[in-house]
């Protein structure tokens, strides 16, 4: 890590609608995508995207800047980010880590969500993008 400071840029979600009970992570409600902007890298999150560019879309960003993305929800009073856009990539594991604490303070701060942990789950099928090794 190290090269880009991680950020949240913002979130546009619906807190009851956070917990997750389903096996795939693709079918949580709400979708991430992050967006390299200078030298920071920005989480940008909303509900009812059934796809990550719906969730470009929602935002007003562009193909070229966005670097991963994936699904966020709640599941056992826990954040998590996970699973990876087919179109953007997937997060390297620290990344998660670290995005996922920053949601997990938002939340907190933001939503008054009060929940015990955050974990960053890296991809185990979608490739991290190439952006974040340069």
């Amino acid at each position: 890590m190290g090269k880009f400071e991680l950020k949240i840029g913002r979130l546009d979600i619906d807190p009851r609608r956070l917990e997750f009970t389903g096996s795939d992570p693709y079918d949580a409600v709400h979708k991430f995508i992050v967006e390299h902007a200078d030298a920071a890298m920005l989480l940008f999150a909303c509900a009812d995207a059934s796809r990550h560019w719906e969730v470009r879309n929602h935002f007003g960003k562009r193909d070229d800047d966005l670097v991963a993305g994936g699904s966020l929800y709640t599941r056992d009073e826990k954040l998590i980010l996970a699973d990876y856009s087919g179109d953007y990539g997937a997060l390297p594991p620290e990344e998660a880590q670290v995005l996922a604490e920053l949601t997990l303070q938002h939340l907190a701060e933001n939503f008054g969500l009060n929940l015990k942990k955050a974990s960053g789950i890296p991809s185990n099928r979608g490739s991290v993008n190439p952006m974040w090794s340069k």
